[in-house]
């Protein structure tokens, strides 16, 4: 543990940096007022073999990394988050960098795990929300596969932590930790929905975590996705809240293709057709025009009039890949109705 160094910089970037990078003319937009330099940030850089350890002064303190956080995602003074003069995906670069640097400082310094959670937490609803919304950005401006890498790591890294202090605590963790981790433990549910792993964890939870609305509601959207019960599991992803909502809305082109090839055996027949409205409203599709163009995708028979299905089994197209998912009028709602910086810092953090 004495090995390890400890950050002494107090500011959100080493004084070193900020000087190298802007005789270098390398400082981003978000870090320029005017032209001129303004609250520059910390970059990530790779590890390198024969890299010498950084040195104290190079290296932020557990509350300069903390104001880092909160400067990057909350509304204080200035929200880059929020900022709407260029398009999202580029803020998401900016703030996925810097917060790629505030996680290679908890691991160089070998950071508590209090501290780290406390960092890591809003890392967590970031990625989640920039998944949600950037999902369908070609790929030059979005990688969902390095989203998805990044935040899968952040949350097994925070579900270790927690798992580690409750042997360390052995007692119940105070109300608003309870509130951030049920938030961060329904995520992990929801983003792997209907894997053994993640539903294996929920075995070993305590239960006030188990027994909580939030995360009791996740477990279930999970195990019944792994019973293959579809319209179950559709019924409670809707039912989520803000970011939760999002991310389960994801799969929602999976549980739709497989509830559409059910109801292609369930209703398979020459004569008999399905009212399209019908389909819409149990699918939850936000218009019967959406609905039609999966339909054809799959190759589903739809009346002339564009007014009924007919489901046959042999006409169902099962090796077309599942189409890709995108922004739900529903989840769009709930996102609009929050304060995106306070959800997603939910700990209340240090003012700038």
């Amino acid at each position: 543990m004495n090995n390890f160094v400890r950050g002494s910089c107090r500011e959100m970037c080493p004084a070193s940096e900020v000087k190298m990078r802007t005789k270098e003319h390398l400082l981003h937009f978000f870090e320029l007022l005017d032209g001129a330099p303004y609250k520059p940030v910390k970059c990530f850089s790779r590890s390198a073999a024969g890299m010498k350890t950084p040195k104290e002064v190079d290296l932020r303190t557990p509350l300069a990394l903390e104001k880092t956080v909160t400067y990057l995602l909350t509304e204080y003074n200035f929200s880059i988050l929020m900022d709407e003069r260029k398009p999202f995906f580029y803020v998401y670069d900016f703030i996925f960098d810097r917060l790629r640097s505030v996680r290679q400082e908890i691991v160089i310094q070998n950071m508590d795990k209090e501290k780290s959670i406390k960092l890591l937490e809003p890392t967590i609803l970031f990625l989640a929300y920039s998944r949600y919304r950037l999902n369908a950005e070609p790929i030059q401006n979005f990688d969902s596969k390095i989203c998805d890498q990044h935040l899968q790591e952040c949350m097994k890294k925070v579900l270790g932590y927690y798992d580690e202090l409750d042997v360390e605590k052995n007692n119940e963790p105070p109300a608003i930790e309870t509130r951030n981790r049920i938030l961060v433990e329904a995520l992990y549910q929801l983003f792997n929905l209907g894997q053994t792993e993640a539903l294996s964890r929920t075995l070993i939870l305590k239960s006030n975590i188990r027994k909580n609305p939030t995360f009791n509601l996740a477990m279930r959207a999970s195990l019944e996705y792994f019973r293959q019960n579809y319209f179950s599991c559709l019924q409670k992803v809707i039912n989520f809240e803000h970011i939760l909502c999002a991310i389960a809305s994801l799969k929602l082109a999976n549980i739709r293709r497989e509830i559409l090839l059910r109801f292609s055996h369930a209703y398979n027949s020459k004569c008999l057709t399905v009212p399209i409205f019908f389909i819409q409203n149990v699918l939850y599709y936000d218009s019967s025009e959406e609905l039609i163009q999966d339909l054809h995708y799959y190759n589903i028979e739809i009346s002339s009039d564009k007014s009924s299905i007919k489901f046959l089994k042999s006409n169902f197209n099962i090796n077309k890949d599942v189409i890709q998912s995108k922004k739900e009028r529903f989840v769009e709602k709930k996102l609009k109705k929050i304060n995106l910086p306070e959800v997603i810092c939910n700990i209340k953090m240090t003012k700038i």
